[in-house]
C-alpha cells in the first residue's frame, strides 16, 4: 500500500495529449451508446410518451456534443412537441427541451431559431 501511495506521488501526471485522448474515446463511446438507445426508442411500443420525448432529449444532448446537429434537431424538436402537448409549456422537462433547442442553434450559428426558443422575458 506504501509503495502504491509512493508511486502516485512520484509518477508525472499524464500528459494534455494524453486526457484529450482519453476524452475524446469516451465521447466517441458516448455517440455509440447514444445511437443503440435511440434504435431501442425507435422501437419501443411507448411510441410519443412523455418519458420516450425525455430520453430523445438525452439522447439529442449527446449528438449535441459530438457536433451531430441535424440529428439532434430532429429528436429535440419531435421531443419538444410531446412534452408541450403532454406536460405543458411550463414543464421543467419541456423547458430543457426548449433550452437544449437554443444550444443547438446557437451552435448551429442559426440566431433566429434560436430565438423562436428562448424564454420569453
Amino acid at each position: 500500500m506504501k509503495a502504491l501511495a509512493v508511486a502516485r506521488w512520484t509518477s508525472p501526471p499524464p500528459s494534455p495529449s494524453s486526457r484529450t485522448w482519453r476524452w475524446r474515446r469516451a465521447t466517441a463511446r458516448a455517440g455509440e451508446l447514444a445511437r443503440e438507445a435511440w434504435d431501442l426508442i425507435q422501437g419501443s411500443p411507448q411510441g410519443d410518451s412523455w418519458a420516450t420525448a425525455n430520453a430523445k432529449v438525452r439522447i439529442a444532448r449527446c449528438f449535441l456534443q459530438q457536433g451531430l446537429l441535424a440529428e439532434a434537431e430532429t429528436l429535440l424538436l419531435t421531443a419538444r412537441q410531446v412534452l408541450a402537448a403532454q406536460l405543458g409549456e411550463g414543464h421543467s422537462d419541456t423547458r430543457e427541451a426548449r433550452a437544449q433547442l437554443v444550444a443547438l442553434y446557437t451552435a448551429w450559428g442559426k440566431p433566429q431559431q434560436a430565438a423562436a426558443f428562448a424564454p420569453a422575458g
